[in-house]
């Protein structure tokens, strides 16, 4: 396949009128990946819904893949594709979606949270370390605990 530059490579891109087509193309294409995206976070913890789960990642990456391909100056996708990497165990390609959607808005808790999990999974403690501090307060207690369980004791005091 050849890769070519993608239509809407800035938020500038979104206001030049002949990427309208470009932009319809996208609605159409984040809406399928979108749905696919949430029906994946509906399924429980055990092993059998976690498999369907994965196929719905699957589905969502592709269709994110496509987005991207038009479109690589949307926040949420970018999110979206990737917690979808992440959940399919490709934590490198996760990382790369990831800091890509940092470098357009830094300030999102979901964005935390998941450079939290991905550098966590990859044992990089001392950045899911600054990412876990820049969490706190502004998700629930509970919460907080939870992701606290992941980083090792020896860790805990540098937090």
């Amino acid at each position: 396949m050849k890769k070519h530059n993608p239509q809407i490579q800035s938020v500038r891109d979104y206001l030049n009128p002949k990427n309208l087509k470009a932009l319809k193309d996208c609605n159409y294409i984040y809406k399928q990946a979108k749905a696919f995206y949430d029906k994946a976070k509906t399924f429980d913890d055990n092993k059998e819904s976690q498999l369907k789960a994965k196929e719905y990642y699957r589905k969502a990456k592709e269709q994110y893949k496509k987005f991207l391909e038009i479109n690589t100056a949307d926040f949420d996708t970018l999110i979206e594709i990737g917690i979808c990497c992440y959940e399919l165990d490709q934590k490198r390609k996760s990382l790369h979606y990831l800091l890509l959607a940092q470098e357009l808005r830094s300030g999102s808790t979901l964005l935390k949270s998941s450079l939290f999990q991905v550098y966590a999974a990859n044992k990089d403690w001392n950045n899911a370390l600054d990412y876990f501090k820049s969490l706190k307060g502004r998700i629930e207690p509970a919460e907080i605990q939870k992701l606290r369980k992941k980083i090792p004791d020896r860790y805990k005091r540098n937090e």
